[in-house]
């Protein structure tokens, strides 16, 4: 494949091709469907604990309000997948399976942690707590590998990680105020 400089760097020749454009648009669409679905499958397997146990816990003085919570969460998948699209365009120049890989285990992480803090914790105690806490700390990882990996590809889609990094270390210091204040007894 050639290449063309751009105003905004090196794209791919066929950029302006109908059918990539098309293809692009697909998995740009694909990847925030995905996301959003593990949003989706998150909110309906928690929504009980969310309104049962977790809604009379005590928690950390740093958490959110639900439609702020909700609304950082829906901004950094967003980011997130954009940043994995922008890693995607990049295919035909760099390899990018890797980078893409830990995009799509971040995904599972994420899908991992909500349910196994919220609704696990009504069946193991305060152990899914802690669980949950070690699901969050290799979510941490994984991020911050993506970036690396990222960075290495896109500098851009790199950038666009850093707010996911900061949400998933709130989220842990939060998980792990959950665990320290509050016994939970597995019923």
């Amino acid at each position: 494949m050639s290449v063309q400089n751009t105003a905004a760097g090196v794209e791919p020749a066929d950029a302006d091709d109908p059918a990539e454009r098309r293809r692009s648009a697909i998995v740009l669409a694909g990847l925030l469907i995905l996301s959003f679905a593990v949003v989706l499958f998150g909110n309906i397997i928690t929504q009980p604990a969310v309104e049962g146990w977790y809604a009379t816990a005590r928690k950390s003085p740093l958490v959110l309000p639900f439609w702020a919570a909700s609304s950082f969460w829906t901004i950094v998948h967003i980011l997130t997948s954009v940043a994995a699209w922008l890693v995607w365009r990049e295919r035909h120049r760099r390899r990018v399976t890797g980078a893409l890989s830990l995009y799509f285990t971040q995904l599972v992480l994420n899908a991992l942690w909500r349910p196994v803090l919220l609704s696990l914790t009504v069946r193991l105690g305060e152990t899914a707590i802690w669980l949950a806490a070690v699901i969050m700390s290799l979510l941490i990882v994984t991020v911050i590998t993506m970036i690396r990996e990222f960075w290495h590809i896109n500098r851009g889609a790199a950038l666009m990680l850093l707010p996911y990094l900061a949400w998933c270390v709130y989220a842990l210091s939060n998980n792990i105020f959950l665990g320290v204040l509050n016994e939970v007894v597995a019923g």
